[in-house]
C-alpha cells in the first residue's frame, strides 16, 4: 500500500527500554502518535484501552482472527497480541505518523505488508546484565517470567541485522535524540519520495528474496516451515528469506535455511553450465522457478532453487516449527497453490 503515513516500530528484547523510547518520542516529536494494538492481557498501571492497547477477551480476539481483522497477531509470553488492519492502513492514508512497540515477528509480517511504510529500529541495551537487571525491576514479573524472557533474547538478536536502524540504549537521553532524528530523517526521505512520485520518476523499489524446495537426501520428503500469526497463520511454507546487500540468492537461502532449521543443503537440478558467471566461474546457479509480484508500493522478486539436505550442523536457534512431509502428499497439506504446483512438477 503507498501512501503519506508512516509507522515507526520499535523491536527488540524485554527491558531493552522501548515503552520509555517510544512514550519520551511522543513528547519530543510533533505529529508523532502511538499506536494502539489488541491484546489479551491485563491492563497495567497507566494504560488506558484503546490508547496503548485494546484490551480484549480470548473471545473477542478470536472472532477479529475469524473474521480477518489482523495484519499479524502473535502470542508473546503467554498472552496475544495483535495490530489491526484497519488501524494501520487508516494512518497509512491520512499520512499520520505512527510509533508502536510490536513483538519482532509480528513487527516483521507488517514490514511485509506495509514495506513502503513501516520502518523497523532495534533497540537493546549493550550487555546481557543491563537487560536482565531492567527485566528484575519490574514489580509485574515473576521469576518464571524472568527466565522465559532471558531465554529468547538471542532469538530476537537474530533479527537485528535485517531491521532498518539500531539504537543502543545505555544512555536514555542519547537514545532519545537518535530516535528522534530517525523519524525526521525518515520524513524527510518520505517528502522526496513523494515529489519523485508527483512528478512521474520511478521509486525502484524492489524486495528479493530466495526460497528452497527442500528435499531430504533420497527426495522423497518435502522440508515446510509452519507460520504463525496473520492471515495464513497455521500454513506450511517452503523455507526461504530475504537477500541481503552483497548476497547472492543461493547465498542468502542456504544461510537462511540453517538459521531456521539447522540443516546444511545444496542446491541441485542445476546445469552447471547456466547461471550467472565470473570468467569460467559459476557464482549463482540458474533458479528452478521465478517469481515477480507487483505489491502496489514495491516488486517481490522471489528466485526458487531446488535443494537437497546434506547434514543437520546445529540446532534450530529460531522458533519456528517445520516438519518432513512426503512429497506424494503435498495436495493434502495446508499449503498456498503456487506452492503446491511448483511441487507437482517435481514428481
Amino acid at each position: 500500500m503507498e501512501g503519506k503515513g508512516q509507522l515507526f516500530i520499535l523491536v527488540g528484547p524485554s527491558g531493552a527500554g522501548k515503552n520509555t523510547l517510544l512514550a519520551k518520542s511522543l513528547e519530543k516529536v510533533v505529529g508523532l502518535t502511538q499506536m494502539p494494538t489488541c491484546t489479551t492481557r491485563s491492563p497495567r498501571e497507566g494504560e488506558r484501552d484503546g490508547e496503548q492497547h485494546f484490551f480484549l477477551s480470548e473471545e473477542k480476539f478470536d472472532r477479529l482472527i475469524q473474521e480477518k481483522s489482523f495484519v499479524e497477531w502473535q502470542v508473546v509470553h503467554g498472552k496475544r497480541y495483535g495490530t489491526l488492519k484497519s488501524v494501520v492502513e487508516q494512518g497509512i492514508n491520512t499520512g499520520k505518523d505512527y510509533i508502536a512497540d510490536i513483538e519482532v515477528l509480528g513487527a516483521f509480517s507488517l514490514k511485509e505488508s506495509y514495506a513502503g511504510n513501516v520502518i523497523l529500529i532495534f533497540v537493546l541495551p549493550s550487555s546481557m546484565e543491563i537487560l536482565e537487571q531492567r527485566i528484575r525491576q519490574r514489580g509485574y514479573v515473576s521469576e518464571d517470567e524472568v527466565a522465559v524472557r532471558l531465554s529468547r533474547v538471542q532469538f530476537e538478536l537474530t533479527y537485528m541485522p535485517k531491521c532498518d536502524y539500531v539504537i543502543i540504549n545505555d544512555d536514555l537521553e542519547v537514545a532519545i535524540e537518535q530516535l528522534k532524528g530517525i523519524i525526521l530523517a525518515e520524513r524527510s526521505r518520505r517528502a522526496i519520495m513523494n515529489s519523485r512520485v508527483s512528478n512521474g520518476y520511478p521509486q525502484h523499489i524492489y524486495h528479493n528474496t530466495a526460497t528452497g524446495i527442500v528435499l531430504n537426501e533420497q527426495e522423497t520428503e518435502l522440508l515446510l516451515v509452519k507460520r504463525e500469526g496473520g492471515s495464513k497463520s497455521g500454513w506450511w511454507f517452503p523455507p526461504g528469506g530475504h537477500v541481503e546487500p552483497g548476497e547472492y540468492p543461493h547465498e542468502a537461502l542456504i544461510r537462511e535455511i540453517e538459521e531456521e532449521t539447522g540443516y546444511r543443503v545444496e542446491i541441485i537440478m542445476q546445469d552447471q553450465n547456466v547461471g550467472m558467471k565470473f570468467d569460467k566461474t559459476l557464482v549463482m546457479p540458474k533458479p528452478y522457478w521465478i517469481l515477480l509480484e507487483d505489491m502496489g508500493n514495491h516488486f517481490h522478486f522471489d528466485m526458487i532453487f531446488v535443494c537437497r539436505v546434506t547434514d543437520r550442523v546445529k540446532e534450530q536457534k529460531s522458533e519456528c516449527q517445520f516438519d518432513w512431509f512426503p512429497i506424494s502428499e503435498i495436495d493434502q497439506i495446508l499449503t498456498p497453490k503456487d506452492v503446491k504446483y511448483l511441487i507437482q512438477k517435481l514428481r
